[in-house]
């Protein structure tokens, strides 16, 4: 008789995992970035006070009250002078947030934009795959950011930059170049320097022996993107704008940005920490990617030294390559996945939102650096219009077209690249209080003075026969020319 076949052992059943019905299994580098966007939460929802910030929301006033300015609306020194208003669709946005919701509804935007920023980092860390090398990656330009972000237009200068190297290091599709360059153009003058690291992309891959047929993919649509920027409000100028701008780099350098940074402040001299370790580190990068590193390390730190402005760039720009170099470091990986790290995520994001309304709560201004109480004194008495002719700091200038659109004429504002040179000249002069100081407010028929008590033409202004300290507060004077025409 056949003999039965022994029977076959079961392998054991394993009860599958169980999964959280509510949250959804994500990774432990997901808890990381939500409090990242944690952060930039608290980061976006500061009071609103930024002197630069003040005229774009101006002109967005203006524009959206069927205004387009292409002149100067604003000044008594250049009235009609050609400006081009390089920033429009930033200025649009904040006029709209600001006729939907005030000084909330640009908070809400600048606060949105500033997460969805800080997320576009995170993410570029992703080549470290550990959480130590992806918090000590991304920390650098969270910290520079906590301060040098702010709510001008380059916040959103900054968030196209990260799109446009993460669209490169993820090998998404480049045609998306066309709509975030146009949108860069006319957002704010930075853009060249995103043409300018794709280039690099392309050269440095060229160097180190790799195809590099993407990367020109990515320049050409780039291309277009920039060419199409042209068809907007302001025109093909504003291709131009950086060039004319360069031009004009005598002027800019009175301005604290567009200086070499000095690496007295923190956030700067954690920069300069962050540009040792890449050079340090350089040699753990792949060979196959190592000249393109470095060529990119090279020139963005070059371009941050010649100006502070460009250390919040670099930042962004050199975030995948620290990243690369910090690869592998620590235990923990990024990429763990339990459905805690779901309810974590779920818990933070309450948090933050609980934040957002509480930051919202709060007065959406701080004003405090502006002479608010002069300023009222000399409304209440008739002195800011015609015939009369204010002189003031050029923050006071953006503070008076925040409060007055351009009823209210100014002798400067700090778009000292739109003025001609001898107002400028003119402006530091009562700045550094000049030997020419009295020729300077003779030759603008300046017959009121609004200024700084404890800079020097405070006290010029005090000592001189010819005018009259009227009313003061703590920070700030106002003179008045002794026989000028009364209220």
């Amino acid at each position: 008789m056949p003999t039965e076949a022994p029977p076959q052992p079961v392998a054991p059943v394993t009860a599958p995992e169980p999964r959280s019905k509510r949250f959804p299994n994500l990774t432990r580098g997901s808890v990381i970035g939500a409090l990242v966007a944690l952060l930039a939460t608290g980061i976006g929802t500061e009071a609103l006070s930024d002197n630069s910030f003040l005229t774009h929301l101006t002109t967005g006033r203006l524009i959206l009250a069927g205004y387009f300015p292409h002149s100067d609306p604003y000044s008594f020194t250049a009235p009609g002078r050609h400006w081009v208003v390089q920033s429009w669709l930033a200025s649009l946005l904040y006029g709209v947030a600001d006729r939907l919701a005030g000084g909330v509804g640009i908070r809400l935007l600048v606060t949105v934009t500033t997460v969805a920023l800080a997320l576009c980092l995170w993410r570029l860390t992703r080549g470290a795959r550990t959480i130590m090398g992806r918090l000590l990656t991304v920390s650098v330009p969270l910290v520079i950011g906590s301060i040098a972000w702010g709510s001008r237009p380059l916040l959103f200068g900054l968030l196209f930059l990260a799109l446009l190297v993460l669209i490169m290091e993820e090998r998404r599709d480049p045609r998306w170049l066309v709509p975030l360059m146009w949108l860069w153009v006319n957002t704010h003058g930075s853009f060249p320097l995103g043409f300018v690291y794709l280039v690099l992309l392309a050269v440095g891959g060229r160097v180190d022996g790799q195809d590099v047929h993407a990367e020109i993919r990515a320049v050409k649509w780039a291309a277009l993107g920039i060419l199409l920027g042209g068809i907007s409000p302001v025109g093909p100028q504003l291709l131009l704008f950086p060039l004319d701008l360069l031009a004009k780099r005598k002027v800019l350098v009175l301005l604290a940005e567009w200086q070499a940074p000095q690496f007295t402040a923190i956030w700067q001299q954690i920069f300069l920490l962050f540009v040792v370790a890449l050079v340090v580190l350089l040699p753990r990068i792949p060979t196959e990617r190592r000249y393109r590193s470095t060529i990119l390390v090279a020139v963005f730190t070059a371009a941050s030294l010649l100006g502070s402005r460009n250390v919040v760039v670099a930042s962004v720009v050199l975030i995948p390559v620290l990243a690369m170099e910090l690869k592998g470091l620590g235990s923990l990986s990024s990429s763990t996945r339990k459905p805690v790290y779901g309810m974590a995520v779920a818990v933070i994001a309450a948090a933050s939102v609980g934040l957002l309304v509480l930051g919202l709560a709060q007065p959406s201004y701080d004003l405090t650096s502006y002479p608010v109480s002069s300023i009222t004194w000399l409304q209440d008495r008739g002195r800011l219009t015609s015939p009369h002719r204010v002189a003031a700091l050029d923050i006071t200038g953006n503070y008076l077209e925040f409060r007055y659109r351009d009823k209210v004429k100014v002798f400067v504002d700090d778009r000292l690249d739109m003025f001609p040179p001898d107002v400028v000249k003119g402006e530091r002069t009562l700045m550094s209080g000049g030997r020419d100081w009295e020729k300077v407010l003779d030759r603008y028929k300046i017959d009121t003075v609004v200024w700084d008590a404890n800079l020097p033409l405070s006290s010029l202004l005090r000592l001189s026969p010819h005018w009259k300290l009227v009313h003061r507060d703590k920070t700030w004077n106002v003179f008045q020319r002794v026989g000028a025409v009364p209220s």
